[in-house]
């Protein structure tokens, strides 16, 4: 949990550095040259054991399982933009992709859902032949595995979904450069650091249970306070540094538990599967997450603006209809000076054009605080989950079965 926070830290501060001094385009470049170099390293990793059978990769069930799960992901990520069920644009050139009068959005979500489907048929399937199945479906009866995993997901969801929102405010709303950005992280790693390793050393006998509904309710609290500070008059860069120390905190609390109980769950010879699903599930969660605040951000910004435009006494009725035409189709997150320079090349008077920019500004800044609303109402739902984890110290079932015998 530390090196993970160590990372936070670090990859938005260097990539922000690269992005601010040089471009953005270098900080993907960089790392090809890091996987390369841990290809290198991997080397260094301990070899299988002589003489055991390593099974064969189960292709179609990998195929099934990332298709499902991009299709869903990127239906949730374009329904922004074309609408969930209805399509945002339903005639015309600028018209929205549809099949059959439904969002293109829809589709794609139930066809990853059936795929998905498909996958746990396909898994059945082999373990019914006798094959060597991508995933053992008996780890999917394992309530403690499950619960896991749930609350692994909505920790990334959350973390992400602030990932994708604050920056936004930082570098569009507030003007900070993208190294700038990456400092106010600071805060959310410090805490991260401390929190994490210290829980074992401080409450090595403490209820897991315990800890991560504490480590929730915090983060719940952090992404509350954040949509509250927000939508305060003249707010700045500053009314991040507690949200993101809450935040960082709660973070620390799941992650000095969460690793422990989806391991513990099931014994050692399971570990490699395990593991598996712990990264799946965390990978997973951390691009719902900025799919979910993306949608949210974009889908209510668009809804935002139209509002404000129509209920404006300083823009006249043909230039409200030509926004209704234009927002249908979605809105994007600017910034004031993008903003002012592309009114600048239109006909609007100086009162008109400042009317869309405080239209604008207005919608950035609800967007925003709805998607901290839907990241809060995240981390409380996550309770549901935390009756799966164990309310004593882990052990793990091998040690279990030692202490029995």
């Amino acid at each position: 949990a530390a090196a993970a926070a160590v990372a936070v830290a670090a990859g938005p501060i260097v990539g922000g550095f690269v992005t601010t001094r040089w471009s953005w385009r270098w900080v993907f470049v960089a790392e090809v040259f890091i996987v390369i170099l841990l290809l290198i390293g991997s080397r260094r990793l301990s070899p299988a054991e002589q003489g055991r059978e390593v099974p064969q990769l189960d292709l179609v069930g990998a195929v099934l399982s990332a298709a499902g799960m991009t299709l869903v992901v990127f239906g949730v990520l374009q329904s922004a933009r074309w609408g969930l069920l209805i399509p945002n644009v339903t005639s015309g050139d600028a018209a929205t992709p549809a099949i059959g009068g439904i969002s293109l959005s829809a589709w794609l979500i139930g066809l990853g859902l059936t795929v998905l489907w498909l996958f746990t048929m396909w898994l059945h399937r082999r373990e019914r032949v006798g094959q060597e199945p991508l995933v053992a479906t008996a780890l999917f009866s394992n309530s403690q595995l499950k619960g896991g995993l749930t609350l692994l997901s909505a920790q990334f969801l959350i973390s992400q979904g602030v990932f994708f929102a604050v920056p936004l405010f930082l570098t569009l709303v507030v003007g900070l450069s993208s190294f700038q950005t990456g400092l106010r992280m600071l805060p959310l790693s410090v805490a991260l650091i401390i929190v994490a390793p210290g829980v074992s050393k401080w409450w090595p006998n403490v209820s897991p249970r315990r800890l991560v509904r504490v480590g929730l309710l915090t983060m719940a609290a952090s992404t509350a306070l954040l949509g509250v500070l927000l939508g305060q008059s003249g707010a700045d860069a500053g009314i991040v540094l507690v949200p993101f120390a809450l935040l960082g905190a709660g973070l620390g609390l799941l992650a000095s538990q969460l690793g422990n109980v989806i391991v513990s769950s099931e014994p050692e010879e399971r570990s490699s599967e395990v593991g598996g699903l712990q990264y799946t599930a965390q990978n997973l969660g951390a691009t719902l997450g900025t799919a979910i605040v993306g949608a949210v951000v974009i889908g209510s910004l668009s809804s935002l603006l139209l509002a404000g435009v129509t209920d404006s006494t300083v823009l006249d009725d043909s230039l409200k209809e030509t926004a209704a035409v234009e927002l249908q189709g979605g809105a994007d997150f600017v910034s004031d000076e993008s903003l002012s320079q592309a009114l600048a090349e239109t006909d609007l008077s100086e009162a008109e054009q400042q009317e869309v920019l405080d239209v604008n500004s207005s919608a950035r800044i609800r967007a925003l605080q709805l998607a901290m609303v839907v990241v809060t109402f995240v981390a409380l739902a996550a309770l549901f989950a935390t009756g799966r984890v164990p309310s004593d110290p882990l052990t793990s079932p091998d040690d279990a079965k030692e202490k029995t015998t």
